[in-house]
C-alpha cells in the first residue's frame, strides 16, 4: 500500500491527474464525401405525400343516377357528353362544330329546348346531278325516320390547274342531314351520348347508300 500511495503522489506531483481526460484531437476534414446515415436521413427528410389534385366533375363526384337523370338542355351539357364519348369539337358562337374527314357536325340549341344537329357533307357535287341527288334524298327520307336529307346549291371553291393559280368559285350541290329533337322536359346524359353516336353512324350509312362517288365521277363541272 505504501508503494501504491507513493506512486500516486509522484503522479500528482508531476501533474498527471488520472481523473482528467485527454482533450480530443480535431480530425482534419477529408476530401472524400462521407455517406450520410440513411436511416437518419429518412427520418428527417420524409414528408407527407401531397394529396392528388381534385378533378373537376370527376366520375367519383357524379351522383350514381347522373347519366339517367333528366337535365335542362344546354349547349354546355351537349359539350360535356361529346367529351365523354371522345368527340373532338370547337365552340363557334352559339354552336359546337365537330369535323370528320367527309362531313362536319354542327350542334345548336333552338327554340323550345330543341337540339338541332346538322351534318354537312364536305364533298361538293356537280350541279347537273341535282336531280339524282334529290331522288336519293327522297328515297332516304321515305325509309329513314331519323335524319332528314336535303340538297342545296352553294358556292364551291375549285383549285385551278397550274402552280400559283388562284382558286375558282363555281356553284355546287351540297348535301346535309338534319335532326331536330325537342327536349322540353329535359334530357339525360346517356340519351345525348346515344343520340350523337347514332347521328354519326347514320351519316356514314347515308354516304354509302347514296353512292356519292358515282355521282362525282359521272358529273361534270361547268
Amino acid at each position: 500500500m505504501a508503494e501504491f500511495g507513493s506512486e500516486l503522489e509522484r503522479d500528482l506531483a508531476a501533474g498527471d491527474d488520472p481523473a482528467q481526460e485527454e482533450a480530443p484531437v480535431p480530425v482534419p476534414p477529408s476530401s472524400d464525401p462521407v455517406a450520410p446515415d440513411t436511416a437518419a436521413s429518412q427520418t428527417e427528410l420524409v414528408s407527407p405525400t401531397p394529396a392528388a389534385p381534385a378533378r373537376v366533375e370527376s366520375e367519383q363526384e357524379l351522383q350514381p343516377d347522373y347519366y339517367v337523370t333528366l337535365q335542362p338542355l344546354t349547349l354546355e351539357l351537349v359539350a360535356r357528353q361529346m367529351e365523354r364519348i371522345d368527340i373532338t369539337f370547337s365552340a363557334s358562337g352559339d354552336a359546337l362544330l365537330a369535323h370528320w374527314e367527309s362531313f362536319t357536325l354542327r350542334a345548336t340549341i333552338g327554340g323550345t329546348n330543341t337540339l338541332c344537329l346538322r351534318a354537312l357533307l364536305r364533298k361538293g357535287l356537280p350541279t347537273d346531278s341535282l336531280g339524282a341527288l334529290a331522288a336519293r334524298c327522297n328515297w332516304w327520307n321515305s325509309r329513314k325516320m331519323f335524319l332528314k336529307a336535303s340538297v342545296a346549291v352553294v358556292k364551291a371553291e375549285l383549285p385551278r390547274a397550274g402552280a400559283g393559280a388562284e382558286s375558282d368559285f363555281t356553284p355546287a350541290a351540297s348535301l346535309q342531314l338534319d335532326c331536330d329533337l325537342p327536349f322540353r322536359a329535359g334530357v339525360a346524359p346517356v340519351q345525348l351520348q346515344a343520340l350523337l353516336r347514332d347521328v354519326i353512324d347514320n351519316v356514314s350509312y347515308f354516304e354509302e347508300a347514296a353512292a356519292l362517288d358515282d355521282l362525282m365521277l359521272n358529273g361534270t363541272w361547268r
